[in-house]
């Protein structure tokens, strides 16, 4: 059984070398080796660098992003607000016209009068009457009619 001890030592085998057939043979294979190690340790560091400066843009995309997101945040929170406070006017808006309503009902009650307001249930809401009548009288005067 193998224990685990401070004075345990990893021992590495030693590398056997190849015999070669000749110096010439040898040396082409190392330069080639060395060749391909050079070749690959360029594209290890451009790649690494590539890495680095893809990370830098995805962490400012990512900060751009954030930023946004807070922006949107803030403008949905706004709009919730804006929302909120037209449903909360419309229901006292309500609650107001219904109050005026039961105030009519009981002025009329008791014999009081009580004019529409802005004259809401009139025949004439949007004034047209008025205009047209006006408009008439213009007309009867311009030709010497007298008014009723």
């Amino acid at each position: 059984m193998r224990t685990n001890k401070a004075s345990d030592q990893l021992v590495a085998p030693v590398p056997t070398t190849p015999a070669w057939p000749n110096d010439e043979v040898r040396q082409t294979v190392t330069q080639n080796n060395q060749a391909a190690y050079y070749r690959h340790f360029e594209q290890y560091k451009q790649r690494g660098a590539a890495a680095r400066k893809l990370t830098a843009d995805c962490d400012q995309l990512s900060r751009e992003v954030a930023d946004a997101k807070r922006v949107l945040d803030d403008a949905q929170h706004r709009y919730d607000e804006k929302v909120h406070a037209q449903r909360v006017e419309a229901h006292y808006e309500q609650v107001e016209y219904d109050t005026a309503q039961g105030y009519a009902v009981a002025c009329a009650s008791l014999g009081a009068p009580v004019p529409p307001p802005d004259g809401e249930l009139s025949h004439d809401a949007d004034g047209k009457t008025a205009r047209w009548s006006a408009a008439v009288d213009e007309q009867n005067a311009a030709e010497g009619v007298r008014g009723l």
